[in-house]
């Protein structure tokens, strides 16, 4: 003890105004939050994609799982800016208290309210302006320098304005996150701090869940998740900041939260069933995505308030308490967002909504029994351990129901995996995450769509001897890769698909998707494509990727400049790509300038939808298709119904426009996500020229 007090004396004679002001400690804290933001932003731009293939490629060789690693890398990049942001709530709360002042508790449910409204707002000018017009480096920099302006604020405005430090109560040790787990394993915290715990877990489990099934009825666009992630915040600064003006009913807002939560179900399913129409457009989608994440994120409001009145009873020493609350309920948060991924995903997305309602009424039992009101006046222990067994019960009732699949409604088959959720519709209809993707195959019902052409129009115009090695993108249904299958040529069919959910579509529906999961010639690899491209060198006569929706988030990771030039490296010299571009005309203009800056030759079926890439020039003629159409491949066969003159007739003759786009899709700046965006963004180009 005596050595402990002389290095805190030695530490503030060191640095004296820390020790006194606060204030300047958050300064400091800022401008630390600044570098490190601007020094992982030159890193990203340094280019350190070998670095990085060389560490998957040493994972791999040793069995480490990839998922590990990229768990593993981004604890590595993020663990000192996270440990940053997390000081500046505490150190906000002791300045309050010590420098300014302040001695109402409701300052620290308005510091709340308030910080969580300007991620409301970072939220907004990120995805709906920064991202789309300039690009990931232009948001991480923006970032950086709100930090910067809020340490030249604090340092050279507030500081000056702070009074002498306050006396504050003393004796108190500063507790580590790892002295606060001790204790909550041995009970060793207060009723409030458990309650954190649990409010956290259970608020952001249902968080992941919303960036889950609100897709499901409007689409899983960037916008949608933008939008999910502003309102919950909204809602939940809102209910903080109102956590003060209301009575504390701290039971019945947990109970309130549990009925609004197991309603959920109910509102998702009439949404997937009267608002998942494919011809919704964007201009429509909008309003209706705005007005169900509103109704969605209800029980946000009594995470807000429960949040509020939970630390405003547990404050005194508003620095040490609130860093220890906050601690412990980001804890219980990342808790909820690791099961609920993990696990929770692997449930059909009903039953998780009922776990996490059931949950909130575990919560409700911790909390009276602690408090031991009147209900468990007699035999607390009981009555406490009647509820949480009835309780825990019915949460392992609905854990058991939920990973029954697939869940079978009046209208569909529906599957739910980590990876995401599969659909099929009465009429055969696959839909993947709320998008519809396909049909399956019904007596040949497959022939001439357009994952079939996917296909067979890169074979038709391959211009090698002959395709021995092939590889799909995308498995999906598996109508392009067991279309593939039938010609003769090919020895092996290498398939990428990262949606393991689909394993169960597979296996239920054989015939549905052309029997790809037995057929010998496919091998197929469980893996994001661009991964396992980078760490394969194999090369292959033919790549196509089944097609995406553009508009998707997270689609320019398979369109990107970078990706492409993946593609390129991955194919033989004479070998072709088949890539899609299937969204409106701006961002197919994006798509083929993006291309045509990395293949040399390139050409285009059906009005720009099929693009066909190359090293080697690619020599397309209704004679040469017919030679091909004449072989006794089954492929061929199956082709030649329809007759060459049928393939020429969507070849896009003369050539679309491929160059005038000013824009190409990078890593950095995805683009082609923003449909809305890169429409107005080149037709003002082209209004200016």
């Amino acid at each position: 003890m005596q050595c402990r007090l002389q290095l805190r004396q030695r530490s503030h004679c060191c640095f004296p105004d820390l020790a006194k002001c606060t204030c300047r400690t958050l300064g400091l804290t800022e401008l630390g939050l600044l570098s490190v933001n601007l020094g992982i932003t030159l890193l990203l731009s340094l280019g350190i994609g070998d670095s990085i293939l060389a560490f998957q490629r040493f994972a791999q060789s040793t069995g480490i799982p990839l998922r590990l690693v990229y768990g593993l890398v981004s604890v590595t990049v993020l663990i000192l800016p996270c440990y940053l942001m997390g000081l500046t709530m505490s150190l906000a709360s002791e300045t309050c208290q010590r420098q300014l002042g302040q001695s109402k508790g409701r300052v620290v449910d308005l510091l709340f309210a308030v910080n969580t409204v300007g991620a409301v707002i970072g939220t907004l000018v990120s995805s709906f302006w920064l991202m789309p017009y300039f690009g990931q480096m232009a948001a991480l920099f923006m970032a950086a320098s709100c930090n910067g302006l809020a340490a030249l604020i604090l340092l050279f405005v507030v500081c000056r304005r702070c009074k002498t430090s306050t006396s504050l109560p003393t004796g108190e040790e500063k507790e580590g996150l790892w002295t606060l787990l001790s204790n909550m394993c041995r009970g060793g915290i207060s009723l409030e701090e458990g309650m954190g715990v649990f409010l956290g877990f259970l608020s952001l489990s249902y968080e992941m869940l919303l960036f889950r099934i609100v897709p499901l009825a409007h689409e899983p666009l960037p916008y949608t998740f933008a939008v999910v992630l502003c309102v919950f915040l909204l809602f939940w600064s809102i209910g903080v900041f109102l956590a003060t003006k209301l009575r504390e009913q701290i039971p019945q807002q947990l109970l309130i939260a549990a009925a609004l939560i197991s309603a959920m179900p109910m509102f998702n399913a009439y949404e997937r069933l009267f608002l998942r129409k494919p011809e919704l457009g964007m201009e429509t989608g909008v309003p209706l995505l705005i007005g169900a994440v509103i109704i969605y994120s209800l029980p946000c409001l009594s995470f807000g308030l429960l949040f509020g009145q939970l630390i405003g009873r547990h404050v005194k020493n508003w620095g040490r308490d609130v860093g220890r609350y906050y601690a412990l309920n980001t804890f219980g948060a990342f808790l909820g967002i690791l099961v609920m991924t993990l696990l929770g995903f692997e449930l059909d997305s009903d039953y998780a909504t009922w776990l996490i309602s059931t949950g909130f009424v575990l919560a409700v039992i911790f909390f009276l029994y602690k408090e031991r009101r009147a209900l468990f006046a007699r035999r607390p222990a009981l009555v406490a351990t009647s509820g949480t067994a009835f309780a825990l019960a019915l949460a392992v009732i609905l854990a058991i129901r939920g990973l029954e699949q697939p869940r079978r409604t009046r209208y569909s088959e529906v599957w739910s995996g980590r990876d995401g959720v599969v659909e099929l519709d009465l009429g055969t209809n696959l839909w993947l995450d709320g998008l519809w993707h396909s049909g399956l195959a019904t007596n040949n019902s497959h022939i001439g769509k357009n994952n079939w052409i996917q296909a067979v129009i890169p074979a038709l115009c391959y211009s090698g001897a002959e395709i021995k090695e092939a590889l799909v993108i995308g498995l999906a249904t598996g109508i392009t890769a067991g279309t593939l299958a039938k010609l003769d040529s090919i020895e092996s069919i290498d398939g990428y698909e990262i949606n393991h959910t689909l394993l169960h579509l597979l296996k239920a529906y054989p015939d549905g998707t052309l029997n790809v999961l037995t057929n010998p010639k496919v091998n197929v690899i469980w893996h994001d494509a661009r991964s396992g491209l980078e760490l394969n060198p194999k090369k292959y006569d033919l790549i196509t990727q089944a097609p995406l929706h553009l508009k998707q988030a997270g689609s320019s990771l398979l369109l990107s400049k970078e990706y492409l030039e993946l593609l390129a490296a991955r194919l033989t010299k004479d070998g072709i790509a088949c890539v899609y571009a299937n969204g409106n005309e701006a961002q197919g203009l994006l798509v083929r300038k993006t291309a045509a800056s990395v293949f040399p030759y390139y050409e285009s079926f059906l009005n720009g939808y099929v693009l066909l890439l190359s090293h080697s020039p690619i020599r397309i003629s209704e004679e040469r298709f017919a030679q091909k159409l004449a072989q006794d491949s089954p492929l061929w066969i199956e082709a030649r119904a329809a007759g060459a003159g049928f393939y020429m007739q969507h070849f896009d003759s003369p050539k679309l426009d491929w160059e005038s786009s000013p824009y190409v899709i990078t890593d950095d700046h995805p683009l082609v996500e923003y449909p809305d965006v890169v429409n107005r963004l080149i037709s003002s180009q082209k209004a200016g020229n």
